[in-house]
Parts: C-alpha cells; sequence; structure tokens
C-alpha cells in the first residue's frame, strides 16, 4: 500500500479548485489502495490523497466504494463519543479511542460514478467519524495526537 508514514506529512492540504482534473483522475487508484488488505486483514473505510501525496496534498478523501469527498467542512458538532479507530498510515501500530463529536453538519462536494453534487447535510455513526479522522490528515493531525 503507498501511504506515507505520519512524519513525512508535512504540509497541511490546499482546497480542491478543479475537481475533474485533481480528483476525478485519482479516485479509482485510491478505492483500490483502500480495498488492499493490511498485515491483520484489514481494509480502509476511506483514504486522504495527503497519505498518496506528500508533496501537493488535496482537500478530499475516496472511500472504500469509491466515492470521493472534496472540501469537506464540519459545520457544527454535537455531544462526544469514543470512537476505536486505526490508520492505514500506521499499519504496525494498534487501534486506539479517540474521542469524536457524535453527530456532525457538514459540507462537502460528493463526486461518484452517477453524480457530482454540492451536500449539507448532518451525519452520525461510521460516516461523522471517519469524516473527523480524514479531515484531521488534512491538518496534519493522526488519532495517536489525539489519543487518551
Amino acid at each position: 500500500m503507498l501511504v506515507v508514514p505520519r512524519e513525512e506529512i508535512t504540509k497541511k492540504s490546499k482546497p480542491v479548485v478543479d475537481m475533474i482534473i485533481q480528483v476525478e483522475p485519482l479516485m479509482k487508484m485510491m478505492a483500490c489502495l483502500c480495498n488492499q488488505k493490511d498485515t491483520d486483514g484489514r481494509t480502509a473505510y476511506a483514504l486522504a490523497h495527503c497519505q498518496v501525496d506528500r508533496e501537493n496534498p488535496l482537500t478530499f478523501f475516496v472511500m472504500n466504494n469509491g466515492d470521493a469527498i472534496v472540501n469537506p467542512k464540519i459545520i457544527e458538532g454535537k455531544g462526544m463519543v469514543w470512537s476505536e479507530e486505526g490508520c492505514m498510515s500506521f499499519l504496525h501500530k494498534p487501534s486506539v479511542k479517540v474521542q469524536r463529536f457524535k453527530r456532525i453538519k457538514v459540507e462537502y462536494w460528493l463526486i461518484n460514478n452517477k453524480e457530482t453534487r454540492f451536500v449539507h447535510k448532518t451525519i452520525e455513526g461510521r460516516f461523522a467519524m471517519i469524516m473527523q479522522h480524514e479531515i484531521d490528515h488534512f491538518n496534519r493531525k493522526t488519532i495517536y495526537d489525539k489519543e487518551n
């Protein structure tokens, strides 16, 4: 798997300005990387662009189903819960518990094989945890920085 170790993610991700040129050509490759099994047989739920391009990191991630989430922003977070998380950038480190918002109001661009559209909604559960995890990557933070 072509993921970048934490110490090499030194640049904050920049916003995507052209989804057709910057995101679409990478979606399939990044989804394939998500679906490769690690040494414990696990696959990733998502992969942030900064995990595969440390020189020009962009603010998008690809889900293991192939959907791209572009320029996501958390508008509001409510309630705190503990989330057990691992990270594909740290294949040999154990999962840890981190505190996350239970429910978040988000906005982002969604690109998939059917459409490209702007989304503004409230999410919770696994997708809310994934969204927060990947947004942390854009800001050079990892679950090990948040470990309690």
